[in-house]
């Protein structure tokens, strides 16, 4: 099996995908068609994650739906790609087309989902509760402070405020 030189294809896809499928000798099965993309994903300043991308999904909604799924992300999510129109600033991702062919650096401004799913409330008491002696230890030894060594008597006796 034999490749021919065609025209170049301007859609997405590796060098096998740079020929138009009816420039392509006849028979050749569409399993030889590969389409990869290397992604560069900014997650934060100190989490960058790389991911590759075998089918171009149809819409920024199914791409979202893949990334959360590859990176373990919940919620919503705002896609931002480096575009080369713009001394490659970051812009939102508006359609699938604006990606370039074979490499791409996107950045992803996410909720954090773990927030949610945390009962703040306890969290906070629990925090005092096992804090809460350490901190009166170093209250102590800051009586020196004006006004200290009468509210640490009021914490002693346990006077209300």
């Amino acid at each position: 099996m034999y490749m021919t030189r065609a025209k170049p294809l301007h859609s997405i896809g590796s060098i096998l995908c740079a020929w138009k499928i009816s420039d392509l000798p006849q028979g050749l099965p569409f399993a030889y068609l590969s389409f990869t993309m290397l992604l560069r994903i900014i997650l934060g300043e100190d989490n960058i994650k790389k991911v590759h991308l075998d089918k171009l999904p149809d819409t920024i909604e199914d791409f979202c739906d893949f990334l959360k799924t590859e990176l373990g992300l919940s919620g919503e999510i705002i896609i931002q790609h480096q575009d080369p129109d713009f001394n490659m600033e970051l812009y939102n991702l508006n359609s699938m087309l604006d990606l370039p062919r074979d490499k791409a650096t996107l950045k992803l401004e996410y909720e954090f989902a773990r927030l949610t799913a945390v009962n703040l409330r306890e969290t906070l008491i629990t925090g005092i509760d096992k804090y809460l002696d350490r901190f009166l230890e170093l209250f102590r030894a800051k009586r020196a402070i004006p006004g200290l060594s009468s509210l640490i008597r009021q914490l002693d006796h346990g006077v209300k405020y």
